[in-house]
């Protein structure tokens, strides 16, 4: 092998590595790899490895990128639902037992017929 194409597969195995972590949740050791993943791929653009590696590679980092995407707006449904959950806990939102929303003016509920 030719020193591109080391470096075009250790990043390759980087970039299964970063899968795994991804799949596991755990993200907080995702920094860790940052440096060594800029080296690699430093190394890989300045010795120009064969098409074959290079579309390896972006097929590897288009799928963490895809599960990175997913994983975000996993994070943001949960929070949005965390909200609405504090939200009605504080007695917020919700509706009473005339189903009128909790919170609206209240008054004398009429029935208007037209």
């Amino acid at each position: 092998m030719t020193g591109a194409q080391d470096e075009a597969e250790a990043l390759v195995a980087l970039l299964e590595s970063e899968r795994r972590l991804i799949l596991d949740g755990s993200f907080d050791q995702l920094g860790a790899m940052q440096d060594e993943k800029a080296r690699l791929v430093a190394c890989v653009d300045a010795d120009r490895p064969g098409a074959a590696a290079i579309d390896r590679l972006r097929s590897r980092a288009a799928s963490n990128l895809a599960l990175l995407a997913a994983a975000r707006e996993g994070f943001a449904a949960a929070q949005a639902r965390l909200r609405e959950l504090e939200r009605l806990s504080r007695g917020e939102g919700g509706y009473d037992r005339h189903g009128a929303p909790v919170g609206a003016a209240t008054g004398p509920r009429t029935s208007r017929r037209v």
